[in-house]
């Protein structure tokens, strides 16, 4: 991955007014990078709709199983799952919680039943770059999994109002990035 790639994607996530308009910029940015793929088979996702389906998944979550008063960062991670009856693997968004100065790793305090999100946007884009070339899929598949993870991140940290909580999004493999201090990379 091009590193002036990540640090555009941390820009464009942190200062996106919207999920919707932060994505379509991801987009015109990856195509930049890597001209010989198209994002017109992106273009047509229902971001906004997505995002709202994941504000009323974390609501809902936050409602049923309210993390304890103790936990001071909440973690949005990427993990691929394959669905049942199927050889696909597709990126799923979850949600768990640590105690104060324990940034995301092992052992999470908070780990909800209801954990898992479906993500309409983060299946399609597993699905439709199948098509791209190899190193561009994978190029694409990352980059774009988590921008739109870090959009959407940065949106329910900020609508989820729970206080003094720190918000991180990354993928379980390792890349960590806080979403409630401007994006910076973590580790």
């Amino acid at each position: 991955m091009y590193p002036e790639l990540l640090n555009d994607i941390e820009r464009i996530t942190a200062n996106a007014k919207s999920v919707d308009t932060g994505f379509a910029t991801l987009l015109d940015r990856f195509a930049t990078s890597r001209p010989e793929c198209d994002p017109a088979l992106l273009r047509s996702l229902d971001v906004g709709a997505d995002a709202s389906l994941l504000g009323d998944w974390f609501r809902r979550l936050l409602a049923a199983e309210p993390p304890s008063s103790d936990i001071a960062t909440i973690y949005f991670g990427l993990v691929e799952m394959k669905p049942a009856g199927t050889q696909d693997r597709l990126w799923t968004l979850y949600a768990c919680g640590f105690l104060a100065g324990r940034e995301p790793g092992p052992s999470p305090k908070w780990w909800p039943e209801g954990r898992y999100a479906e993500s309409r946007v983060l299946s399609a884009i597993s699905e439709r770059l199948q098509a791209w070339p190899g190193d561009a899929r994978l190029d694409a598949e990352y980059a774009l999994v988590l921008g739109y993870a870090l959009l959407v991140g940065r949106s329910l940290a900020k609508t989820a109002g729970i206080p003094n909580v720190e918000t991180f999004v990354g993928f379980d493999e390792g890349d960590l990035y806080a979403v409630s201090d401007n994006g910076r990379k973590k580790e």
